[in-house]
């Protein structure tokens, strides 16, 4: 997940957002991207990614993120809108 660098940002923060709600934790960083990589069970490598557009698609679903900027004396942007986890979105 990436985003657009906020004016005068120090960092920025990320809320996850399930289908359940929105955690109360945050994460902050000075990135301007977030990646997150998740595996279970092994298959042959000769198998590649098995299922991944299927698995891709369980995640778009279920789990996304939204974004603020942190500026000085601790003031924070608005949120952005929930971005899925694997969706492409432009700025208009």
């Amino acid at each position: 997940l990436c985003w657009e660098a906020y004016p005068e940002a120090k960092e920025y923060e990320l809320q996850t957002v399930l289908m359940e709600g929105k955690s109360p934790k945050l994460k902050r960083q000075s990135d301007r991207c977030f990646h997150i990589q998740a595996a279970s069970n092994e298959n042959q490598k000769s198998q590649g990614l098995l299922n991944h557009d299927l698995i891709l698609l369980m995640h778009k679903i279920q789990l996304g993120y939204r974004v603020r900027a942190v500026l000085d004396n601790n003031r924070v942007s608005e949120w952005s809108q929930v971005m899925a986890v694997g969706a492409t979105t432009t700025s208009e």
